[in-house]
């Protein structure tokens, strides 16, 4: 009995997030110690972090609205179901993401800048810049698979996004009102991926 219970805790979902968590975090923690001599930039790790989950996201979003959508249909899952496991699913991704990415800045600036305010050693446009950038590009990437865009032209248009976004992060003050239209950006495509979803034929 004792036996079931353990396996059935460690082969559960919270229990592999809990630990992929954990291991982030101590590997976060070690990372910064061990540069410690290392004149790096405070954003490298924020940075890989947002744009890996919103390449990610961007790439399973539009794979979603294919066949994997529709095995699920057929399997009897209604799209309703479909849609609130893709929101609820992007938006644990960007909670744990922010998470780490929170808890990244908290240890840098104690181990580094400790004298000076946390908002001077990290822009914070640019914090929340990143995390509206991953759901824009994870309702952008459902919306072109619905679309059925033809898988070259996805991925052209993938490289033509990463290189814009950094250039923009390298080159560029991000500013409120790019954030403002990032958010409202992804509010409307939300909305209009729910109601397209539920109409169009796979």
């Amino acid at each position: 009995m004792k036996k079931e219970i353990y396996k059935r805790i460690i082969n559960s979902e919270a229990w592999k997030l809990a630990a992929v968590i954990i291991a982030a975090l101590f590997l976060i923690t070690v990372s910064i110690i061990l540069f410690d001599d290392i004149a790096f930039d405070n954003r490298i790790f924020i940075y890989a972090l947002f744009g890996t989950i919103a390449l990610t996201g961007f790439l399973y979003s539009f794979s979603l609205t294919g066949k994997e959508a529709w095995m699920r249909l057929s399997f009897g899952v209604t799209r309703k179901a479909i849609y609130r496991k893709y929101i609820l699913n992007s938006f644990l991704s960007l909670v744990v993401s922010v998470f780490l990415a929170a808890y990244y800045m908290v240890i840098y600036y104690l181990v580094y800048d400790h004298d000076l305010l946390i908002t001077e050693v990290f822009n914070f446009r640019e914090v929340v810049f990143l995390p509206l950038v991953y759901l824009a590009l994870s309702f952008l990437g459902f919306f072109l698979g619905m679309c059925k865009m033809n898988r070259n032209i996805f991925y052209t248009l993938t490289g033509i996004i990463v290189v814009s976004l950094s250039v923009v992060v390298i080159y560029f003050s991000i500013t409120n009102w790019m954030n403002y239209l990032l958010l409202a950006f992804s509010i409307v495509f939300g909305m209009v991926n729910y109601f397209f979803f539920m109409k169009y034929k796979l």
